[in-house]
Parts: C-alpha cells; structure tokens; sequence
C-alpha cells in the first residue's frame, strides 16, 4: 500500500510541474512579440518545470514498478 501511496505523491506532483510547464510556456508565447525578455525567462521557467515533470514521472513509474515486481517479469 506504501508503494502505491509513494507513486501517488510523485504522479501528483509530476502532474502540478506538467501544469506548471504547460501554462508559462503560453504565458511565454502570448508575451513573446511586446515583452521579448520576460517571455525567455518564461521559456525557461516552463523547460527546468517540464524536466521536472518527466523525472517526477519517471520516478512513479519506476517506484510502482519496483514495488509491483514488474520489473521481475
């Protein structure tokens, strides 16, 4: 139950960084022609939260696993 629990936490927070990502990468698009520096650093802020969101990902996906015995199979 802990390993589900455990996969839960890391998809939820994967989740909020994939949210995250997604809405400065439109913010960063909409102000890309009128405030050309603030919509790179919110290229940015959506790139490190993206790679967030894949690692937290990842990390459920292998820690269910891992505690599921799929990867015994």
């Amino acid at each position: 139950m802990a390993a589900l629990e455990e996969a839960y936490m890391a998809s939820l927070i994967a989740g909020g960084l994939a949210v995250t990502a997604d809405v400065s990468m439109i913010a960063s698009g909409i102000l890309e022609e009128r405030h050309p520096e603030l919509a790179g650093k919110l290229g940015a802020v959506a790139m490190v939260t993206g790679l967030g969101s894949m690692a937290g990902g990842l990390k459920a996906v292998l820690s269910s696993a891992a505690k599921t015995d799929m990867l015994a199979m």
